[in-house]
């Protein structure tokens, strides 16, 4: 049971108010503020749905984001949260490179590979952006695990709903102990799901790299 309702708040109190009962959020409260709330929840973008997520876990202080691409997800948090630590990794150097001198964040040009040689708890908040859709089913509990452990707090994963090319898939995220967010946008649909594990919590574990 939720320790407080926070479809009667607003994000400004309901930060204040997990502040007061020093518990932190859980995964339901979030789902019902999002049912019950929706107007707060309309940002312009996909971005600035993630920034105002974000911005729900105050405790956060670092996140690290895989497949970022050049950063920009990235960018938007810092430029909202300048002493926050963001790391991301891509495998495209020409993004890399952009974000690098554009926007002076600390970004790698890696794979997933690369998740191997990172310790795990490291960040308070894991995102991949439309990333986890151009895993194959065959490699994806594998990488989830990895990112899962990574984080310490919350591993948000927004990705597509429908496949448009031979390139994507659709995975059963909550199949693998995510839950689902509704989000909204104030124009239009949002394409993606909010899929969100929180720790400590369950999940379905692939601890060796299929080949």
């Amino acid at each position: 049971m939720p320790l407080f309702i926070m479809s009667d708040l607003s994000a400004e109190e309901v930060i204040k108010k997990r502040a007061e009962l020093r518990d932190k959020l859980t995964i339901q409260d979030v789902i019902t503020y999002f049912k019950t709330r929706p107007s707060y929840l309309e940002p312009d973008s996909i971005d600035e749905a993630i920034v105002q997520y974000f911005r729900l876990w105050g405790e956060a202080k670092s996140i690290f984001e895989f497949g970022c691409g050049c950063g920009r997800t990235l960018n938007l948090l810092k430029q909202k949260y300048p002493g926050i630590d963001a790391f991301g990794i891509d495998s495209n150097e020409g993004p890399i490179n952009e974000g690098i001198h554009s926007f002076k964040l600390n970004l790698k040009c890696a794979d997933h590979t690369y998740l191997d040689e990172m310790r795990a708890n490291t960040y308070d908040f894991v995102l991949t952006l439309s990333v986890l859709d151009h895993i194959p089913p065959n490699k994806l509990k594998y990488i989830v695990n990895r990112l899962y452990s990574i984080s310490k707090q919350i591993f948000l994963a927004v990705e597509i709903m429908e496949s448009t090319n031979a390139y994507t898939w659709i995975h059963d995220y909550e199949s693998l102990g995510f839950r689902r967010v509704r989000m909204a946008l104030k124009k239009g649909k949002i394409p993606y799901g909010f899929y969100v594990l929180q720790k400590p919590q369950s999940m379905i574990i692939s601890e060796v790299e299929p080949r």
